[in-house]
């Protein structure tokens, strides 16, 4: 890294700068340390990135929990507002729903998006059920049918694929062989 950084005149902040080891399970052995231009690299568990959580058990519940928490506040809002348009169809809601709330639940979900995040998935059946009317209870694979949509994971996959193709298509082939690892 050193040498690409003072091949294309990068400064590195090391003050700024934290490594991540990814692992399944387990402590990291303490006696790893991590070194730039001799100057010790701190080593975290979790960080933040534009908004999105990492961290080395490769979890995402903080960012889900996040996500979640930003779509219910805008759902709220977005209902105050719906409520002033009495008249406005199901499937315009469902579309306003689309272009104002699902960018928020699927926001990154090229990173995350092979996991499953049930928890926003809840925030989308519980809209939808809200909108027809129905109880809680009400089995989901009866409300996906009745409004002709899928799952939210089902959008997630094929993001994740469009983004997957783009990069493979790439000039730089460096890019697309890191990304297909």
């Amino acid at each position: 890294m050193s040498k690409y950084c003072e091949k294309w005149k990068l400064v590195v902040n090391v003050n700024k700068t934290k490594v991540m080891v990814f692992r399944k399970r387990g402590r990291l052995k303490r006696e790893l340390r991590v070194y730039y231009n001799n100057n010790e690299v701190e080593i975290v568990s979790q960080f933040t990135y534009l908004g999105i959580v990492f961290t080395t058990e490769e979890s995402f519940k903080q960012t889900f929990d996040s996500l979640d928490g930003q779509s219910l506040k805008s759902i709220f809002k977005f209902k105050s507002v719906l409520n002033k348009f009495p008249c406005i169809t199901v499937s315009h809601k469902l579309d306003l729903f689309d272009k104002l709330i699902t960018p928020i639940l699927g926001y990154c979900s090229e990173v995350w998006g092979y996991l499953e995040a049930a928890q926003l998935e809840t925030v989308h059946l519980q809209y939808m059920k809200q909108l027809l009317g129905i109880r809680t209870q009400t089995q989901n694979d009866f409300v996906y049918g009745e409004l002709g949509r899928f799952p939210l994971q089902t959008n997630i996959i094929i993001s994740i694929i469009r983004y997957w193709l783009k990069v493979i298509a790439l000039d730089n082939r460096q890019c697309s062989i890191l990304y297909t690892i």
